[in-house]
């Protein structure tokens, strides 16, 4: 490769299966209701192979590249780089080979990828790579034009795809992005401070605490509720909604909506719940709080009595938490509006929560503040400006399907039953069926009683949409302006190339018929047909347990081969004893039954003992994974290796895969060979090389 690395130009890698139809005979008819099918190629001219002849550019009226280097990256100023046999190579026609999807520029010399752009600014030496990579595919296309051994019917599915995204991106861009421009800085202002609120930084706050729980743990017992609980242990039956569940401290109990028309909560017996503390264990706890309180004021350490006394998870005892609060997690009034009044590094007043007393010891908090216009400035307005655009691309896509470019045939639409392949809409060319419509509604069975119904569930179809979008730009003229006019050409000479030279690689490029045979000799076993036997087997499957157990799975063998093969002398005796011993098979009637299998039944490891075993006898015992078992083999073929001539269609494709590279490189030596390259700028000292002139098939992707 040359400096410059493509993606795009390894030519087969990776490719094989993209165009596969434009190496293949035409598909059957598709189904009705698949996709429809895309228009046949255009026909394929039968001219010679060589190229048209380009008249050679003088060394002296070409430009040096020190020059047009500024030029080149423009999007208004047209630069001629290239002849490429007679069809020039404009900056503009660069710009849209790499805009191409599947196209893809590292940097020279690394594997960092570089945008479109980038590569436009690249020095003239790497343009120069760039343009010979690239320049291949236009002559694999041109070839293609010429070659009428070359069919391309999948390949201009393919094109028309590729060609429609971009009729429909200059659609969205004209309708959608020219009419929503980005805001003014006034504006800008005026949606600042209108959504202020999206800049404004919320108030938090780090702490530790200390929390003594006013609930207590209660096993429940059967026949037990909430309001039987609540009455017998908090001394009160309303207390019912404040029981907590252990594992979540979520209230264990239905919504009241649902309390007031269904029976009491059945519980389950022995499930641990927290129950309120009665108004005396209650006060007890504020005792203990107070004291602990006290000892604060004294100068104690918050942290080391956290740890000492509450009754957090112990993780949590001590540590620092936050900032608060997290989103998602509300925090109580009574606790926030705490943190606000509380100093950093002072200790809250005792606080009153549902769950129990706390004490908490403010760390550090940000106060509420609200982002600087001009820091926000930038991301606003891009956002916005997106927000903008999305929301009017939505509203032109939902009401696209009533545009008059859509001819809707209502009989058809409102024929219940009707076989898929029946069109019901068209846009251009484009047939719109019934099993288009099933598929894209997702109403294979039914569909709205009413034909405005059934219209407006044609608005979900993206198939649809697609096609009613490039119609309208196509209407319009869109694909008639130069840049999109030059995407348009790019894709298909990108799509067209690649497809040529892959065919080109697999069918055209010369292999003897002797480097086949050298290949199949040393790829035999690919072509490899396992031996087959008809055999016995006793089988003693193990327990999960006892697939692990060494001594376990050693006395079964010694039981196998001690105590039962010496038992089976005949096939018949071998049966007998494989239907009585035998804990495998599930179904009794399978255990000693003549199998048929191959090499591989048992895996590769068991594949190279069994070829190895003659009929008529028992062998064994063998351990294989969660088996220990004795074989008879009753009869066996051989391994077989299948002749050359009988693979021969199958070892082609092959050699030319693992080939891929050494043909690929034939195929582009062949092509450029029947081509002319003349770069039409000069590097001179700044390239380091001799002047870039004509390139016939110095350079290679």
């Amino acid at each position: 490769m040359g400096r410059v690395g493509l993606i795009a130009v390894l030519l087969l890698v990776g490719c094989l299966t993209t165009l596969a139809g434009a190496a293949k005979a035409p598909s059957k008819k598709a189904k009705a209701s698949e996709r429809p099918a895309t228009p046949p190629a255009a026909k394929v001219r039968t001219e010679p192979t060589s190229a048209p002849v380009a008249p050679v550019v003088r060394e002296a009226d070409k430009p040096r590249f020190d020059a047009i280097r500024n030029r080149v990256p423009s999007t208004t100023a047209t630069v001629p780089l290239a002849l490429i046999d007679g069809t020039t190579v404009t900056n503009g026609v660069l710009r849209a080979w790499l805009e191409t999807p599947g196209v893809v520029v590292f940097r020279p010399k690394t594997t960092q990828q570089v945008t479109a752009a980038e590569a436009m600014a690249l020095s003239g030496g790497d343009l120069a790579d760039l343009i010979a990579n690239l320049g291949l595919y236009e002559m694999a296309r041109d070839e293609s034009l010429r070659d009428a051994d070359f069919v391309s019917t999948g390949l201009a599915a393919a094109v028309l795809d590729q060609q429609h995204q971009i009729i429909r991106q200059r659609f969205i861009e004209k309708e959608v992005n020219e009419k929503n421009k980005a805001m003014t800085d006034e504006q800008a202002r005026r949606w600042y401070q209108e959504h202020l609120q999206v800049y404004t930084l919320p108030f938090t706050f780090s702490m530790r605490a200390i929390f003594l729980s006013t609930h207590r743990p209660y096993a429940l017992r059967k026949g037990d509720t909430t309001e039987k609980v609540a009455a017998e242990v908090a001394g009160d039956p309303k207390a019912a909604s404040r029981i907590l569940d252990s594992f979540t401290s979520h209230p264990f109990y239905r919504p009241l909506d649902l309390m007031r028309v269904l029976p009491p909560l059945p519980v389950r017996a022995g499930e641990i719940v927290w129950v309120p503390m009665k108004d005396k264990e209650r006060q007890a706890v504020r005792e203990r709080i107070e004291k602990i309180e006290a000892e604060l004021r004294s100068g104690a350490d918050f942290e080391t009595l956290a740890k000492a006394y509450s009754d957090d998870p112990p993780p949590l005892r001590g540590a620092r938490i936050g900032p608060l609060p997290t989103p998602g997690r509300p925090l109580l009034d009574s606790v926030f509006n705490a943190a606000v009044k509380t100093p950093v590094g002072k200790v809250t007043p005792i606080l009153d929560t549902p769950n129990g007393l706390m004490l908490l010891q403010i760390l550090d908090k940000t106060e509420q503040s609200v982002k600087p216009f001009e820091d926000v400035r930038s991301q606003m307005i891009t956002d916005e400006l997106l927000g903008r655009r999305e929301q009017a691309v939505k509203e032109l896509l939902d009401k696209i399907v009533y545009d008059p470019i859509v001819r809707i045939d209502r009989e058809a639409l409102m024929a219940d039953g009707a076989p898929d392949n029946r069109v019901i809409a068209r846009v251009g060319t484009f047939a719109y069926t019934w099993g288009d419509y099933r598929r894209d509604t997702a109403r294979r069975y039914s569909a709205p009683p009413t034909y405005e119904a059934r219209v407006q569930l044609m608005e979900s179809s993206n198939w649809l949409r697609e096609h009613i979008v490039a119609a309208r730009a196509v209407e319009m003229g869109l694909d008639r302006e130069p840049a999109t006019a030059q995407r348009l050409r790019a894709v298909e000479t990108i799509l067209r190339g690649r497809a040529y030279l892959e065919w080109y690689t697999f069918r055209r490029v010369p292999v003897s018929d002797e480097q086949f045979r050298q290949f199949y000799l040393k790829e035999r076993d690919q072509f490899r047909e396992p031996g087959r036997f008809k055999l016995l087997e006793l089988i003693m499957k193990l327990s999960p347990e006892e697939t692990s157990d060494t001594r376990k799975i050693e006395t079964l063998m010694n039981f196998l081969r001690d105590d039962l093969a010496p038992q089976a002398k005949t096939e018949r005796a071998f049966a007998r004893l494989a239907a009585a011993e035998s804990n495998w098979p599930a179904a009794k009637r399978e255990r000693g039954a003549v199998k048929d299998a191959d090499t591989s039944y048992r895996g590769p490891e068991f594949a190279k003992t069994i070829e190895t075993l003659e009929p008529g006898r028992c062998w064994g015992p063998y351990h294989v994974g969660d088996e220990v078992f004795l074989v008879w083999i009753r009869e066996r073929s051989p391994v077989r290796y299948r002749a050359f001539d009988e693979v021969r269609s199958q070892v082609e494709p092959l050699y030319r895969r693992q080939h891929l590279g050494e043909l690929a490189d034939v195929t582009q030596r062949d092509i450029r060979a029947r081509h002319r390259l003349q770069l039409l700028f000069t590097l001179g000292q700044q390239g380091g090389a001799e002047s870039a002139g004509s390139t016939e098939s110095k350079r290679s992707p």
